[in-house]
């Protein structure tokens, strides 16, 4: 019997070293993956930055918008991806759906995460008031950027925004931070480690001091509910219901839509009644913690559901070398979220 105990241990050993290796090629690769997008996003900027300077771009005033949203969302958060994590991986199309957690989620879990998207969307501004407060009192001063609203409303331009504001960023972002980001993170951190990794993460690669606040939040509870759920769909719900509840209150808000109305009074009361608003958000972040608990509950058997099969097994320690693009990109990010606070870019 000792005898086959330990053969069967010598078996092992050379497997478990095959999926550390594994574990560290892909987590390496993760890692070149995530710099990648961070310069990407940089030079995106600095490309932008240089066409506007020289009149490019500006006519008409929505066309800025679109095409930085175009570049970054579908180009290098959805393609580039996508198409590196099915390379680096080795995965098929489907192989690559399974590791970012594009799977089925349960009835439950989706009305479960419409109600967070709503209690998230309340949450989320009441931490950006608090964060930008902090940012005025450090003596920051925001340059004014207003999304463009022309006089009268047009269908078209309320469809373009609601797609590079709130449909764009739900699926591309999600797929970029939620997917094979996550999974291969989700294998080297425990669960409360993660979450704050990942919420930290979100907020520096918006690169904006005055978003990093509530995206970091935003980044945290989206990181909770996909490892939760073991779907990244659930994160895509509440970040299209935060971004496109936004969206319409913009447009809503500018364009009068509630005026006379028994919502529009209600509205601008509670706009009016600094008390009142404390008190709406308390009550949405306790319904919030009450839905996070019911998703909690109904995921008991679900916990850890992430594809961490396609990643190999992780080692108990993680390199220098290996950690190096990880390191780079905080860098680069952090840097340029500095900057943005230093010159009161917005």
């Amino acid at each position: 019997m000792e005898a086959i105990e330990k053969n069967k241990t010598i078996a092992a050993s050379p497997q478990k070293g095959e999926q550390s290796q594994k574990f560290a090629k892909n987590y390496q690769a993760v890692g070149l993956m995530v710099f990648v997008v961070a310069m990407s996003l940089v030079g995106i900027r600095l490309l932008l930055s240089v066409l506007t300077s020289r009149g490019w771009l500006l006519d008409p005033p929505w066309l800025l918008d679109v095409v930085f949203t175009g570049l970054v969302q579908i180009g290098v958060l959805g393609v580039f991806v996508f198409v590196f994590c099915k390379k680096s991986f080795a995965l098929s199309v489907q192989g690559t759906l399974a590791l970012v957690n594009a799977k089925k989620m349960s009835a439950r879990n989706v009305f479960l995460s419409i109600g967070l998207g709503f209690c998230a969307l309340v949450a989320s501004g009441g931490v950006s008031f608090v964060w930008n407060l902090l940012l005025m009192v450090f003596g920051y001063q925001p340059s004014s950027n207003s999304e463009y609203m022309p006089d009268n409303f047009a269908i078209g331009l309320f469809v373009l925004s609601f797609v590079s504001t709130a449909l764009l960023p739900a699926i591309c972002e999600e797929h970029a931070v939620r997917g094979g980001l996550l999974v291969v993170m989700s294998q080297k951190y425990d669960k409360k480690k993660l979450i704050i990794i990942m919420g930290l993460a979100f907020g520096l690669f918006h690169a904006n001091v005055p978003q990093f606040g509530y995206t970091a939040m935003m980044g945290a509870l989206l990181c909770y509910v996909v490892v939760t759920t073991g779907s990244l769909w659930s994160g895509v719900i509440i970040h299209f219901i935060n971004n496109g509840v936004a969206v319409f209150m913009q447009y809503a808000t500018h364009y009068g839509w509630f005026q006379g109305s028994v919502l529009g009074g209600l509205y601008e009361r509670a706009m009016d009644n600094f008390l009142l608003l404390i008190l709406f958000f308390l009550v949405m972040c306790g319904l919030g913690v009450l839905l996070v608990r019911a998703m909690h509950k109904a995921n008991k058997q679900n916990q850890n559901a992430l594809a961490s099969n396609l990643c190999g097994q992780p080692k108990p320690q993680v390199t220098l070398k290996e950690n190096a693009w990880f390191i780079a990109a905080i860098v680069v990010t952090a840097l340029e979220t500095i900057f943005t606070f230093v010159w009161g870019l917005y």
